[in-house]
């Protein structure tokens, strides 16, 4: 069977794996197992993209070199994390931080590099559209919005993105069990004191690494010999969604793979 047509087939006969509840800081790499949506709409109010004044662009309307358009200073700095201490007075304009929440009637705000004061007011020399500096309510996302779809690998990225949402704790399709066994007489584990023709079985860790790597969970069923009985024992006592074996494949007359599937009534649907 053709590669492509065979992985077609396994991802068809694929089931899916039920879902649990983690914690966002121990989500990376899981996938999500329904939409998120915001909860509300992001950010919840315009804000100041620098730091600088704020004020109402109406009152840099005709605003020129020769003819500035200058507002008084009003006491108190606009800072982030705190609700906006007033309303926009016309001709006046607020001291504002970076990510403060606009004061209300306020839509523009010059950074504080261009800003030109003289004796204590804010003199604008060119007119600014209202939105000028300005991060709007919503333009990030909107209350309902999907933000990241079922299905989607939780990178940091997208970690970052449900953090946004506020979220703590997000719903994942849960890590799938694998199970990894090698067969062959021949094998030992590594880390044994063994002499002879023996091999260590490194496929073992190759594999369990790999699935590891890959978002799934390995679990080690070990190394047994070339006996379909005792193969076929061992792969009946695990309860992993996934079985990987190693060796045992071949036409030879100790090659015992096919008939300890037998034994376990599995069915074949594609091989080599």
């Amino acid at each position: 069977m053709d590669l492509n047509e065979a992985k077609k087939l396994s991802a068809e006969l694929a089931s899916t794996l039920d879902t649990e509840e983690v914690a966002l800081q121990r989500a990376l790499g899981r996938v999500l197992a329904a939409d998120l949506r915001s909860g509300r709409d992001i950010p919840g109010e315009s804000r100041s993209k620098w730091d600088g004044f704020a004020f109402s662009s109406r009152d840099s309307l005709g605003a020129g070199e020769a003819n500035p358009a200058c507002l008084d200073l009003l006491p108190g700095d606009v800072v982030a994390g705190r609700e906006s201490p007033a309303d926009a007075v016309r001709g006046a304009c607020y001291r504002i931080m970076t990510g403060a929440v606009l004061p209300r009637g306020a839509d523009a705000v010059i950074r504080l590099e261009d800003a030109r004061l003289r004796e204590g007011r804010l003199c604008l020399e060119e007119p600014l559209a209202g939105g000028s500096g300005v991060v709007l309510a919503g333009s990030d996302a909107r209350r309902g919005e999907i933000m990241l779809e079922k299905g989607d690998i939780l990178t940091p990225t997208r970690i970052a993105i449900a953090a946004a949402t506020g979220r703590g704790i997000v719903e994942v399709v849960r890590r799938p069990r694998v199970g990894v066994l090698a067969t062959g007489s021949e094998l030992v584990d590594a880390g044994l004191l063994a002499e002879g023709p023996v091999i260590f079985g490194n496929n073992v860790q190759l594999l369990a690494s790999l699935v590891e790597v890959a978002g799934g969970e390995p679990e080690l069923l070990g190394i047994v010999p070339d006996d379909p009985c005792i193969i076929a024992s061992r792969l009946e006592s695990t309860g992993a969604d996934l079985v990987l074996t190693t060796g045992g494949m071949g036409k030879g007359s100790k090659d015992f793979m096919p008939v300890a599937w037998r034994k376990l009534g599995i069915e074949v649907r594609f091989d080599s």
